[in-house]
């Protein structure tokens, strides 16, 4: 408190003086006017003490006097710091020096999810778990829950959702699935090439039977691999010994089963053939190899059955006739043809096209004869933007490849085949659309080739399957322009399904059509197959 705080204790006394004129009191026991002293926490302190004095001994008191107690009395003080003033809260009670609680035995709520719950009140709680019980296959034994593995449980679970038959499996059996259940089985999955092309989680080490061709198969990690002993039929082509498995492979039939068609030309992903129906109808397809499906398309004004002349280049397809001097343009875009005139350069005059034409996606090359003379050709440049015509060199191309075919491009340069007075493709010959130049690669052996064309930048050439003086060649060689080297690659061609039909490489990928029935054959389905070569 302070000299003028509020008093904590009032009282009044009347003491009489001595000889010496003193007069002692005790404070504490006069006369009560306010408060308890008793009571006084003097741990509060500071506390002052006020005096008034009335010499006459009535209430008219003249003599005051006000000064702080700087010192507590210990015993007063260590009364109440030994007897401290309890306050009671909620549930207890203190009488005298008693504490007692008023709520005993309260109920402790415990809250969760689950089978397990708690009974009882304070002090006294009981935890209940129900008893697990083990289901097929599980064992329990006190604390432990653990899988059986004594009993058999093939009827008791499934796999990726499908059931598992209760067969006993015998020594060397594999799970397979029969298409409604998983069973024990000693046989590998048997299913078509289009049922294996449309698997999707492929391992390496995978295994299946061709059912198309009775073929076991394995899957490498890239590719697909047959064993089909000696003379064994591989998706629609013959090999010796281990092969390509599904080295064709049937992609897409085509639509019309009775029909003939022949290829006429690539135009980005998609290739383009004609089809020519039992009555002599025309009728013109594309083929999307990125979608593999097959689409109709617009009919050019003519009505040639056969096209001596077929190309494509900058994204138009070119087809003609020479001897009739029809030749047509297709726009994939506005899916239309146009009527094609050569727009030749000055001096030019009533050129004959011959049945060549190599092309990329800019230009194409034709030969011409210029000169009424059968013996003397020339090599045209044709721009398909604005149909010209212009003559590149005086080269007699006659001289360089007699009668050149079956064109590929590799770099800057063109290679075809060409062939000799026996009327065999025994060569190949270049052109250099840089320096325009001409080169021929004679060929020091008895070989004679059908076709020309290139996989993944290897040239390859198909032996010839006609008798040109010698035996019947089937095989694939490999050819080495640094080298003038043919390497055979054994690797039987397919011409005995697919008889003289090219290979053609779309994004890297090859592509062989079946466009007849050849009897003899084990595979009637015309359409486009992928070729696995290299």
């Amino acid at each position: 408190g302070s000299a003028n705080g509020t008093a904590v204790y009032v009282e009044t006394q009347t003491p009489t003086t001595n000889a010496n004129g003193l007069a002692s009191i005790e404070i504490g026991s006069g006369t009560l006017v306010s408060g308890n002293f008793a009571t006084i926490n003097w741990a509060n302190g500071p506390y002052f003490i006020k005096t008034e004095t009335d010499p006459s001994g009535g209430t008219n008191y003249t003599i005051t006097g006000t000064s702080q107690l700087l010192s507590v009395p210990f015993a007063l003080y260590a009364e109440k710091s030994g007897n401290p003033i309890l306050q009671a809260g909620s549930g207890i009670s203190i009488q005298n020096d008693s504490i007692i609680n008023t709520a005993p035995n309260q109920q402790i709520n415990l809250s969760g999810t689950g089978q397990t719950n708690v009974t009882g009140t304070y002090p006294n709680f009981t935890v209940n778990t129900p008893p697990y019980n083990a289901g097929t296959g599980i064992n329990i034994s006190g604390t432990n829950i653990s899988a059986q593995n004594t009993n058999a449980i093939w009827n008791a679970n499934k796999l990726q959702g499908k059931n598992i038959d209760t067969l006993t499996p015998a020594l060397g059996n594999v799970l397979q699935y029969d298409g409604s259940k998983w069973k024990p089985s000693e046989k590998l999955p048997q299913m078509t090439t289009a049922q294996r092309e449309a698997l999707t989680n492929l391992y390496p080490g995978m295994a299946i039977l061709n059912t198309n061709t009775n073929c076991i198969e394995y899957y490498n990690g890239t590719e697909w691999f047959a064993t089909c002993g000696t003379t064994s039929n591989v998706g629609s082509s013959q090999f010796q010994g281990q092969a390509p498995a599904g080295a064709i492979q049937l992609k897409s039939s085509f639509p019309a089963q009775n029909e003939i068609f022949n290829y006429l030309f690539v135009i980005n992903n998609n290739i383009y053939f004609f089809s020519i129906s039992l009555n002599s109808t025309l009728t013109f397809w594309s083929y999307s190899t990125t979608s593999n499906n097959w689409t109709q398309i617009s009919a050019p004004n003519t009505n040639l059955l056969n096209f001596t002349l077929k190309f494509s280049t900058g994204n138009f397809g070119i087809i003609g006739d020479h001897s009739s001097n029809q030749f047509f343009k297709y726009n994939p875009t506005s899916n239309l043809w146009s009527t094609l005139n050569f727009s030749f350069q000055s001096g030019v005059n009533n050129p004959l096209i011959r049945d060549f034409a190599f092309s990329d996606n800019q230009y194409a090359y034709l030969v011409f004869n210029v000169s009424n003379n059968q013996s003397i050709d020339y090599l045209f440049k044709y721009n398909p933007t604005n149909d010209s015509i212009i003559q590149t060199s005086n080269f007699n191309v006659f001289n360089l490849a007699t009668y050149p075919h079956h064109s590929i491009k590799l770099g800057n340069k063109f290679f075809f085949l060409g062939n000799t007075v026996d009327g065999a493709f025994r060569f190949i010959s270049t052109y250099d659309v840089s320096n325009n130049l001409f080169e021929r690669f004679e060929n020091n052996s008895s070989l004679a080739f059908s076709n020309i064309f290139i996989s993944k930048n290897k040239i390859y050439l198909s032996g010839n399957s006609f008798q040109w003086g010698g035996t019947e060649d089937l095989n694939y060689y490999q050819f080495n322009i640094s080298t003038n080297n043919y390497r055979n690659t054994n690797i039987l061609r397919p011409g005995w399904v697919f008889g003289t039909n090219t290979p053609l490489e779309v994004n890297e990928n090859l592509y062989i059509f079946k466009n007849e029935d050849i009897p003899g054959t084990s595979s009637n389905t015309l359409g486009i197959y992928k070729y696995n070569l290299d």
